[in-house]
């Protein structure tokens, strides 16, 4: 793109000028009834990522006589910056809203960092729609506030609780006066609150009162005396640092174009479904290779899925990862249980690490046990719940990981969001 041009005069007297710009398939332009290149639309935007958390982003915007053009780069949070600035406030009856840009869809996460609250007092967390007052996810912490020491969760339309949707009596994992820290993830459906060390509690969210639609995360809503907290940072990762691509320069003056060092460039552009389309080019010594594909991912099981149709008795199945599990991504199994007296294993791993970032075993009468167990590993070391061995950075699913005789199952179907057929446009060479 040429970020030097920022408008363009319109031409009159019958003269034309092109503009390449984004539509979605399946939407016919207008042009029967509005003019192009915006078809009755205010502006039309291209965004680009490079899959690392940096968004290029192409907008033109029309008014009578010209149209505009502004081009910006997004770089949002993945994490909780380890040189952020402190907040270094303590709310005291007092509330703390903070507003959003963009909408919190699955897979974003929330994450919080302070000190606790004095003995007698209390701490609430609210992803909240205004003017509405939805809450789609309402978290409270007593510290002493009525001589409970709990945590209780619920969910609020139009500022009445949907009863159905409350959770009273949880652990509360902190204690008085300390410093904690909160992560919150979601898919569509549940809810992923993580507090420090404490085992993820799973919350079921209320499909009218959606996450993605909230205008708002709220501390301490109420604005009571007995709420208090000291707070260091509040964040997620829709927060974006937007600069003009101005600091990419490439490196001319030591690399040829058109890669300029690169082994290879690519365009991935998204029409907001499931499909993302590549346009790839690769240098050798005598050629560039031009590469073009559709990436069309599982959003569930298929319907026509062919059936694996194996009983694997002592017998371990065991499935590659080929892109990261991150978060909002989901994981599909379907089988048979087995007979009285065995068990089934189902872990995510980190190989050769032995890291097991979950394990889950559910037993079938064996040692007279009919429940279900979940344990993290780490370096093949059993821990309660450990945030240095993430979802995001297993290799494989196994089932069955022990390969032991009392360890069966009948397998139909493993998958994930993360499985994509590549789709060829075309390829050609230079």
């Amino acid at each position: 793109m040429d970020v030097n041009i920022l408008k363009f005069k319109k031409f009159k007297n019958g003269h034309k000028v092109g503009i390449k710009i984004s539509l979605p398939t399946d939407t016919c332009p207008r042009g029967d009834t509005e003019p192009p290149p915006l078809f009755g639309n205010v502006s039309s935007s291209l965004i680009i990522t490079d899959g690392e958390g940096t968004y290029y982003k192409s907008q033109i915007t029309e008014t009578s006589d010209t149209w505009i053009f502004n081009y910006s780069i997004h770089k949002c949070l993945t994490d909780i910056p380890e040189n952020y600035t402190l907040l270094n406030g303590t709310y005291s009856g007092q509330r703390y809203q903070m507003n959003l840009t963009s909408p919190f869809y699955p897979g974003e996460m929330f994450f919080m960092r302070g000190k606790t609250p004095k003995y007698g007092n209390q701490v609430t967390i609210s992803f909240v729609k205004f003017p509405e007052k939805d809450f789609a996810l309402h978290i409270r912490l007593y510290f002493g506030y009525k001589s409970l020491n709990t945590t209780d969760i619920t969910v609020w339309k139009n500022d009445v609780e949907v009863k159905e949707r409350t959770v009273e009596n949880q652990t509360n994992p902190y204690g008085c006066e300390e410093d904690f820290e909160i992560r919150i993830n979601a898919t569509d459906t549940v809810a992923f609150i993580y507090m420090n060390d404490y085992p993820v509690i799973q919350y079921t969210l209320e499909p009218t009162v959606p996450l993605w639609d909230i205008t708002n995360f709220v501390i301490n809503d109420s604005g009571m005396r007995y709420q208090q907290v000291t707070l260091y940072y509040i964040g997620w990762t829709g927060t974006c640092e937007i600069s003009l691509p101005s600091d990419t320069c490439p490196r001319g003056d030591t690399d040829p174009p058109p890669l300029f060092g690169n082994v290879s460039s690519s365009l991935i552009i998204t029409d907001g479904s499931d499909n993302y389309y590549k346009s790839q080019i690769t240098e050798t010594s005598s050629s560039w290779d031009f590469n073009n594909c559709i990436h069309k991912c599982l959003t569930d099981i298929p319907e026509n899925y062919d059936s694996l149709e194996g009983t694997y008795t002592g017998n371990r199945y065991q499935m590659n990862l080929t892109s990261p599990f991150y978060p909002g991504e989901m994981f599909f199994i379907k089988g048979k249980t087995p007979k009285y007296r065995n068990q089934v294993s189902i872990s995510f791993v980190k190989f050769p690490e032995k890291d097991y970032a979950l394990h889950i075993r559910l037993y079938f009468g064996y040692g007279n046990l009919n429940s279900t167990d979940i344990t993290v590993w780490k370096n093949d070391v059993e821990y309660t719940l450990e945030p240095t061995v993430p979802l995001w950075d297993i290799t494989n699913f196994v089932i069955n990981d022990s390969n032991l005789p009392d360890q069966q199952v009948t397998l139909y179907y493993i998958g994930w969001t993360g499985i994509c057929e590549y789709v060829p446009l075309g390829a050609n060479t230079i």
